[in-house]
């Protein structure tokens, strides 16, 4: 009687149903670290959209606030800029819209309010009343000055894929009301 020794290991089907197995789960974990990826680059391109726009729309709230509009406003509404009036240390400031960039205008000198990675697409002031009111001549159209701004972002990424676009609107009405 002839006597086989079992030998421990795997058979050849044994192995490719492991590598079958092996293969299609390295396939579902690498698409989902993909998928994962791009959520996040989509997200951190967003937010920083959202963020930009944040800090420009606090920047102008704050000089619109703090400011008198110098009218009579250049033609109709929507504006391209905004000009104010001097102020009490004889400062004069002005925000200009020059695609792709918001510029602000003070004595001293300019400064993009934008950073370098993000453009501003489009930009409109609508000022309200679009001539200054004198007290007792027109009282039913005496109101205080506000300006409702209309901002549109866009970033600008080495991949097209990520690029993102994002509108914001704000109105923001003046602290200084003389009447």
């Amino acid at each position: 009687m002839i006597f086989f020794k079992k030998q421990n290991g795997f058979t050849l089907v044994e192995t490719l149903v492991a590598i079958g197995i092996f293969a299609i789960l390295s396939t579902i974990i690498a698409s989902i670290f993909f998928n994962i990826n791009n959520l996040q680059q989509n997200t951190a391109s967003f937010q920083r959209l959202q963020n930009e726009g944040r800090y420009i729309l606090e920047k102008l709230a704050r000089e619109i606030r703090g400011r008198e509009l110098n009218y009579p406003l250049e033609g109709t509404n929507p504006q391209t800029q905004l000009i104010f009036r001097q102020d009490e240390n004889g400062e004069s400031v002005s925000i200009i819209f020059n695609a792709p960039n918001l510029v602000f205008i003070n004595g001293v000198g300019s400064a993009d309010l934008n950073a370098s990675d993000v453009e501003v697409t489009d930009m409109k002031f609508f000022v309200l009343p679009t001539a200054e009111d004198q007290w007792g001549e027109a009282p039913s159209s005496n109101t205080q000055s506000r300006v409702t701004i209309l901002l549109k972002l866009k970033n600008k990424v080495s991949n097209p894929k990520y690029q993102k676009e994002i509108t914001l609107q704000t109105t923001i009405s003046s602290k200084i009301y003389k009447r």
